[in-house]
């Protein structure tokens, strides 16, 4: 399944818009989110669609949903504080959502319209392509290699930390999940650069 995350959560402080946040001003009769949304909602490989929005606009949101008729839309959430947390609370509920760990998850900012068809089928395939080269990567690089890091102070060493417990992370904006549970209350998260 392929999971776009279309964060609009920001107030446009930097636009100056006081009344209303810019992905909800118009623009030729549609509000600029909603061109977003119809670039994903139209194409063919995308199977659902996360919309984090500010909390206090969620119902408008809603609202111009069905009246522009976005029926990809699954979650409407609220943002959080930052961009960053925004997009936490995005991915938080795609990884709710997910059916397979092998869902591809699109992020992408509400009030950058311009995104065509294109984009988003060569960041797909892209996506598919580079996942293959990683885990091909990732088994070769546990088949030839132990690790032992460590931790010392004044040249003694005060823990050893196993590599099994170690996780690596990339901050991306498009990338594929791949979750490998531990137990019940830890996972760790392997995504791609891309972008």
């Amino acid at each position: 399944m392929n999971i776009a995350i279309i964060f609009a959560g920001g107030t446009g402080k930097r636009m100056n818009t006081k009344a209303v946040p810019k992905q909800f001003l118009e623009l030729h009769g549609k509000p600029v989110i909603i061109y977003t949304l119809e670039q994903f909602e139209n194409h063919p490989e995308i199977d659902q669609i996360i919309l984090v929005c500010l909390s206090s606009w969620i119902d408008y949101a809603k609202k111009l949903l069905r009246k522009f008729q976005i029926t990809k839309v699954t979650s409407v959430v609220p943002g959080g504080l930052s961009g960053q947390e925004s997009i936490f609370h995005g991915i938080d509920t795609a990884y709710r959502q997910s059916q397979d760990k092998k869902d591809i998850v699109l992020i992408h900012d509400g009030v950058r319209p311009m995104i065509n068809q294109e984009t988003i089928t060569k960041c797909l395939s892209c996506v598919k392509k580079m996942v293959m080269l990683l885990l091909q990567l990732l088994l070769l690089k546990l088949s030839l290699l132990t690790v032992t890091m460590v931790r010392s102070e004044k040249f003694l060493i005060v823990l050893i930390v196993l590599w099994q417990e170690l996780h690596n992370a990339f901050i991306c904006r498009i990338f594929t999940e791949l979750i490998l549970k531990h137990n019940q209350s830890s996972a760790m998260i392997l995504s791609i650069q891309l972008c």
